[in-house]
């Protein structure tokens, strides 16, 4: 459990009623009897992670449909995967983000992918954990009545959207003809030399805003 809850009377209280936590599971099976998992046997049952810093913007990119989706123009991938929504599990309680995030974008594909953990320390899935994915849709069915389906084990990735994790180029750089990022078609900022960088403003020389014009 990895936090506490606090009162207006400036107490706070630990794993003292039920609440819950979710966290991203890994591919580790579940114990045959579904029976709660407790101690330090929880930990393979929990996805690990890094943070990473990258050198410009990463975004999530969906197609709707089964086809991988490009990335923008300017941009290269970094992973595919499936367009992930959102979870819930005892009743209201879930979370979800922003598809343009690239946590919306797993790059594998499992109907429970979250595990849930109780204020007792124990974790297992549960009947009521639900996971949302975004659906395919073809372009003439966009505005129809939508059809039931059920979809069964063995066939659940044909109505699962696909998407790209796409991370845009840094301008600049060696490239290719068009210059720029690897052939992008950006085209490299010249770098104003130093009289251009260093300009004090005066009200001697008849410009007032102290900004130095530099074209290229």
């Amino acid at each position: 459990m990895p936090y506490l809850f606090c009162n207006l009377n400036n107490v706070c209280d630990y794993s003292q009623r039920n609440d819950y936590s979710y966290w991203l599971s890994t591919t580790q099976p579940l114990p045959m009897m579904m029976t709660p998992i407790e101690g330090p046997e929880i930990e393979k049952y929990i996805s690990k992670c890094v943070v990473c810093e990258a050198p410009s913007m990463v975004i999530a990119v969906h197609s709707q449909t089964l086809e991988i989706p490009d990335c923008p123009f300017g941009w290269e991938s970094l992973w595919i995967g499936y367009s992930f929504i959102m979870h819930t599990d005892s009743g209201a309680e879930g979370s979800g983000q922003s598809l343009i995030s690239p946590g919306s974008c797993l790059e594998d594909f499992r109907a429970s992918p979250f595990i849930e953990c109780t204020g007792q320390g124990r974790c297992n899935l549960f009947p009521s954990a639900f996971s949302y994915w975004m659906a395919t849709i073809e372009l003439e069915d966009q505005f129809r009545k939508p059809q039931q389906q059920t979809l069964k084990a063995g066939d659940l990735k044909s109505r699962v959207s696909r998407c790209n994790t796409c991370m845009r180029k840094r301008i600049g750089g060696t490239g290719g003809s068009g210059g720029g990022i690897g052939g992008g078609g950006f085209p490299t900022i010249p770098t104003p030399p130093p009289e251009f960088r260093d300009y004090s403003p005066s009200f001697d020389d008849g410009r007032s805003d102290g900004v130095y014009y530099y074209g290229g």
